[in-house]
């Protein structure tokens, strides 16, 4: 199992100044990373959406910017991950998602999150914060599968009065990670 490095951040500025995310500390924790065909073969496993970890590719993914040193953006209304698990599968799992809404003044963010097309449940964000959110995927969890994150509310910058980013900001992702529960 490899060791990984576990990201606390903290609000900060993107190159353009967007809010994103810079690393304010670190803890160490026994996780192993996603294979490098994608496959999810042992939990607990950590995804990461920093660019220097080059993951995000293997999930197939639409609806995301390009990722950051911090994460990666939505670009879009609807964001769709696909995870591919090795036999056998596990029974007992649950999903922690590790993001950022952009949010900017009265400008909220809602997202709704669907596992295999079934939502897993909604939530509203008011301030940018750094967010933890867990669901329990026990029994739900096929060989192949697909996260979809429905953000109606994304927004580009510039039509906000930020800066010029046109790019239509909604969550920033940081990691997600599965674990048996």
């Amino acid at each position: 199992m490899l060791l990984a490095l576990m990201l606390a951040c903290s609000a900060c500025t993107h190159k353009n100044n967007t809010p994103g995310f810079t690393m304010v500390g670190s803890k160490i924790s026994s996780i192993a990373m996603l294979s490098p065909d994608g496959v999810i073969s042992s939990l607990p496993v950590l995804v990461s959406f920093l660019a220097k970890d080059a993951m995000v590719a293997k999930l197939s993914p639409t609806g995301l910017s390009q990722p950051e040193d911090w994460g990666t953006w939505s670009a879009a209304k609807e964001v769709s991950l696909h995870f591919s698990f090795a036999n056998p599968l596990p029974s007992s799992a649950a999903i922690t998602l590790n993001f950022h809404p952009f949010v900017a003044g009265d400008h909220l963010q809602t997202f709704e999150f669907l596992w295999n097309g079934t939502s897993l449940g909604s939530q509203t964000y008011r301030e940018n914060k750094d967010v933890s959110l867990s669901y329990d995927l026990s029994g739900s969890i096929a060989a192949s599968n697909t996260l979809s994150i429905k953000v109606p509310n994304a927004a580009a910058p510039k039509s906000l009065g930020i800066n010029d980013d046109t790019r239509e900001l909604g969550i920033g992702i940081v990691s997600i990670e599965f674990s048996v529960k």
